[in-house]
């Protein structure tokens, strides 16, 4: 064969769309599916995606209702974990009692991937909304989030059985940490063949036949390993909706061609198979994913491949004495292989050469050149030695003969200084220590040392929350009295003995509706709007406050270095009802603790708040679709004022339970 002849290996991969990638259509009336997976709890981080196609309405404001995705817990205030579409037709988080809305709409007919990360480390902004891996919210929400183990992990339908999700759901994934965008978006549109660390559910929906009729389809699998699987609830599993249909294409396995040569015969790369002739073969090997890997491999047999490396002086003649290369690089060379194969060789070439170096030798008393010339005076001299490789290096040294050395310091150090010579000394005093310097003659040092020794303090601390000792290796949040260490310019210990106390900073508030005034005087203010996310009442900076309009309000309180902020408080004077408000009527009143509350015809009642007479929230809950509502009010005798919230609008009723 030739000898220029070159051997190219190359491989092209492109993922493609597995097989089976079905899916299930919800019916929105009463489909969901119901798991296993108990979900995760309290306040640990946590991350939900979900691939989603819909066209219906969620928001309120446009005639909608609520669409669910995923929910586990309790249905207390921060005790559920809810994943939804609602305002804006965008994806929503609930806690129970507030949460956190998107504002890119999903109801477009296209698949979507939306995902919702709740990290409790970042203590600004926990919550991340993200859709087809773009970030579209941040943030916080008002409720602390605790959630509870109640209903397990159900999709498709909120735990209280209402707000069925109308369309389809595919890939939902639950991960017990907090994933960062970037890995979102690398794996977005991947579907996983095994399970990645901190994957605690993974639900793919590849079952039935889409479109087809699936009776006995009525288990949707856990990949996750935990064994989770779901129940099928209320579907009718024939046809197009409500039924097992095609899902969403994601990759799922690759494909490579590769091009390989041989002399005699050629083993396949997974060691399946070995061909004696030349073609094009299939080969099946295991992705980074655990799938499948389909290679394409075109193989030519009659000449065989191999690789050296070589290193030579100043020119290398290559095996068959074809060429002779001066410069370093990949070549290549041909040699006749017994059977009439031809080798080919690669060749990963080094060229050196001789050179020439000129540096500096400072020593004592005599210098030895690398050739092996000694040389005892100070001067430029030529030394001329022999690589490895047999290239001549000429140097040129400049030789610098050393006497003996003298210096003089002052140190200063903590219990002990140890000399340059290693001896150690406990008393401040002046002392003669040599050592020998980096020629190798003798370095003679006067040292005038000065020891301290160390040292003991007690501090007085007072703080509103936290205190972190000098040395930053603790944080004490309680009173107390805590010892320190740290270090003294000298190196020596500083024991601090520090007496702590803690004095939390008062936000408190008193409430004469309708002006607020803060119990704390003395310090500085900011009122703020509870009912818009906190916003800061501009001009809204004195200790007392008085709003324009009714509403609940907080106020931020900064005293020297601390900081914090109120309860809301709620403003009713604008509009207090008596027993019956316009259409709306309420009874017994006075009671003792339950209350009958009749609307006018059945609609959406999106909340009821209990507040006390002074203004704080002690009840609330979300309710749904209704006429009517039994409400039992806790708490002491008193007045309390409840706030019903419906579609159309807000009931303040002025309620006396005895």
């Amino acid at each position: 064969m030739s000898k220029n002849l070159f051997i190219l290996i190359f491989t092209i991969l492109a993922p493609l769309s597995g097989f089976n990638q079905n899916t299930l259509n919800l019916d929105g009336t009463n489909d969901y599916i119901q798991t296993t997976y108990e979900g995760i709890s309290g306040t640990s981080a946590r991350t939900v995606e979900a691939w989603v196609r819909t066209t219906v309405i969620s928001s309120p404001t446009d005639g909608g209702v609520q669409q669910i995705i995923t929910d586990w817990g309790t249905f207390v205030t921060g005790g559920r974990f809810t994943f939804n579409l609602l305002w804006s037709n965008a994806i929503r988080i609930e806690v129970g009692g507030s949460g956190l809305s998107g504002t890119i709409p999903v109801n477009d007919g296209f698949w979507h991937h939306v995902s919702c990360v709740y990290d409790p480390l970042d203590v600004l902004n926990p919550y991340d909304l993200y859709v087809d891996g773009v970030l579209d919210i941040e943030g916080d929400i008002p409720t602390d989030i605790n959630t509870s183990l109640g209903t397990d992990l159900r999709i498709g339908r909120r735990i209280d059985n209402a707000r069925h999700f109308d369309g389809d759901i595919d890939e939902v994934r639950v991960w017990d940490y907090a994933r960062t965008q970037d890995e979102l978006i690398a794996d977005m549109n991947n579907e996983y063949c095994s399970v990645p660390e901190g994957m605690v559910a993974y639900y793919k929906f590849n079952h039935g036949i889409a479109g087809g009729s699936n009776p006995g389809e009525v288990t949707l699998e856990d990949f996750a390993g935990g064994g989770y699987d779901g129940e099928l609830i209320n579907f009718g599993l024939f046809g197009p909706t409500s039924n097992w249909i095609e899902g969403v294409d994601l990759a799922t396995f690759i494909t490579a061609e590769v091009f390989a040569a041989s002399c005699l015969a050629y083993t396949v790369p997974s060691g399946d198979e070995t061909y004696f002739a030349s073609g094009t073969y299939m080969d099946t090997l295991t992705s980074v994913f655990g799938c499948d890997s389909v290679m394409t491999i075109e193989v030519e047999l009659g000449y065989a491949l191999g690789e050296m490396t070589e290193t030579a002086c100043e020119s290398y003649t290559v095996p068959s004495g074809d060429e002779t290369y001066i410069t370093s690089g990949v070549y290549m060379d041909t040699l006749p292989a017994i059977g009439g194969c031809d080798s080919i060789i690669t060749i990963n070439l080094t060229v050196n050469y001789g050179a020439e170096y000129a540096f500096e030798a400072s020593i004592c008393e005599e210098y030895e050149a690398p050739s092996g010339v000694i040389y005892t005076e100070s001067g430029i001299y030529l030394d001329t030695i022999s690589t490895v490789l047999g290239c001549d290096s000429v140097l040129t040294i400049d030789v610098e003969i050393l006497e003996e050395t003298y210096a003089s310091f002052s140190v200063e150090a903590c219990n002990t200084y140890e000399a340059p010579s290693g001896d150690d000394y406990t008393e401040s005093e002046i002392i003669t220590d040599i050592i020998e310097n980096e020629a190798g003659c003798d370095s003679i040092i006067t040292i005038n040392i000065t020891i301290y020794e160390d040292a003991e303090a007690t501090i007085d601390v007072t703080v509103c929350d936290s205190y972190t000792v000098p040395s930053g290796d603790e944080t004490y949040y309680e009173a107390g009295e805590y010892e320190d260490v740290i270090m003294t310019e000298f190196g020596c210990d500083s024991v601090l003995t520090i007496n702590l106390t803690i004095e939390p900073l008062d936000v408190s508030v008193t409430n004469s509706d309708p002006t607020l005034m803060a119990n704390l005087g003395g310090s500085t203010y900011q009122w703020v709007n509870c009912d818009e996310d906190y916003a800061e009442i501009p001009g809204a900076t004195d200790q007392n406050f008085t709003p324009e309009a009714n509403g609940n309000y907080a106020v931020i309180i900064t005293n020297g270095e601390c900081i914090d902020t109120s309860d809301c408080y709620s403003i009713v004077t604008v509009e207090i009802l008596a027993n019956v408000v316009q259409t709306l009527s309420f009874y017994p009143n006075p009671t003792t603790g339950l209350i009958t509350i009749e609307l006018p015809e059945y609609q959406e009642l999106i909340g009821i708040e209990v507040m006390t007479s002074e203004g704080k929230i002690v009840q609330s809950s979300t309710i749904g679709v209704t006429q009517k509502v039994e409400l039992n009010i806790e708490g002491v005798s008193g007045i309390y004022f409840v706030n019903v919230i419906t579609e159309s609008r807000q009931y303040v009723l002025k309620v006396h339970k005895k």
